[in-house]
C-alpha cells in the first residue's frame, strides 16, 4: 500500500515538471523573441509545401496556424501579398476629418496568401485572404469582401467560412466563424452581425479574420489579382443598412454614408500549373 501511495506522487511530481516544463519553454521562447514550439511546428509545414524561409518568416504565428490547419497534402506556395490601407469616407465629408484622421494608414493590414492544389485531377488556385486591425475598434455591421479578376472563377460549390478572432496582447480571447452573406464566380461577401464586436476590445486587444476558397484560371491570359474591401461603421448607437455588390475585380457599396469608411486594395498572388 505504501509503495502504491509512493509510485502515485512520484507519477503526480513528474507530470507537474512536465507542465511546468512546458510552460517556462514558452514563456522563455516569448521573452527571447524565439519561435514557440507550435510556430516551429507551423514552420516546418509551411517549409514542405515549399515556402520560401523569408516569406516564412514575414507571416505572423497567428496566420501561420490558421493557414497550416486548412493546409492540405498536395498543396504548394505560391505567393504571399500584404498592405497596411488607409480607411476612406464614402461621402468624403470635410466635417468627418477628424475620425478620418483616426482610420490611417496604420490602421488596417490586408493580406493574401496563395497556393495551388489539385483536386480530383483538377488543379486549383487557394486563395487565403486576412484582414487584421491594428488598432482597438468595434467590429459590429462591418463587412469583408473580395472578388477576383476578370478570367478567373472560384469554387462556388464551396461553402467557406470567415474566422472572426479577438485578441488581447497577442492572445486569442474568442473566435467565431461566419457564413458568407453572397457568392458568385467572382468572390465572397462576408457580414458581421449586428451584436458581435459591439464596443472595441481594452486596450492592446484588436479583431482579426481569416478565409480561404479555391478558385480557377479559365482565362490562361487573365492577370492573377483580387480586390479586397472592409467596410467599417463607425455609428455608435444605430447601425448603418447598407449593402454590397461584387463582380471580377469590382466591390460597391450600395449607401453612403457619414458613418461608413471602407479600406481597400487590390493584390496580385502567383499562379504556375504544374
Amino acid at each position: 500500500m505504501v509503495m502504491v501511495i509512493i509510485r502515485r506522487i512520484i507519477c503526480i511530481f513528474m507530470c507537474l515538471i512536465a507542465v511546468l516544463g512546458n510552460s517556462f519553454q514558452l514563456y522563455a521562447a516569448e521573452r527571447t523573441g524565439q519561435p514557440t514550439h507550435r510556430e516551429v511546428k507551423y514552420n516546418n509545414k509551411l517549409k514542405k509545401a515549399h515556402t520560401p524561409q523569408e516569406v516564412i518568416d514575414q507571416i505572423d504565428e497567428d496566420f501561420k496556424e490558421y493557414i497550416c490547419e486548412n493546409m492540405e497534402k498536395n498543396e504548394y506556395f505560391e505567393s504571399y501579398e500584404y498592405e497596411d490601407v488607409a480607411g476612406e469616407n464614402l461621402k468624403g465629408r470635410e466635417d468627418n476629418s477628424k475620425l478620418k484622421r483616426a482610420l490611417s494608414n496604420s490602421d488596417m493590414e490586408l493580406k493574401v496568401f496563395a497556393t495551388r492544389v489539385k483536386i480530383n485531377g483538377i488543379e486549383y488556385g487557394k486563395i487565403y485572404p486576412s484582414f487584421k486591425w491594428k488598432k482597438s475598434a468595434a467590429i459590429k455591421n462591418d463587412s469583408f469582401a473580395f472578388a477576383l479578376y476578370s478570367g478567373w472563377s472560384s469554387k462556388t460549390n464551396e461553402s467557406p467560412k470567415l474566422t472572426i478572432a479577438a485578441y488581447r496582447e497577442n492572445k486569442i480571447i474568442n473566435s467565431n466563424n461566419i457564413t458568407y452573406a453572397l457568392a458568385n464566380e467572382a468572390g465572397y461577401v462576408f457580414r458581421i452581425p449586428r451584436t458581435y464586436g459591439m464596443v472595441p476590445l481594452p486596450q492592446g486587444g484588436y479583431f482579426r479574420g481569416y478565409t480561404n476558397f479555391y478558385a480557377r484560371k479559365v482565362n490562361k491570359r487573365a492577370e492573377n489579382g483580387i480586390s479586397l474591401t472592409y467596410v467599417h461603421d463607425t455609428s455608435s448607437l444605430f447601425n448603418v443598412s447598407y449593402g454590397i455588390n461584387i463582380w471580377f475585380a469590382s466591390i460597391s457599396i450600395t449607401k453612403q454614408s457619414n458613418y461608413l469608411f471602407t479600406f481597400s486594395k487590390n493584390l496580385g498572388f502567383s499562379y504556375s500549373t504544374k
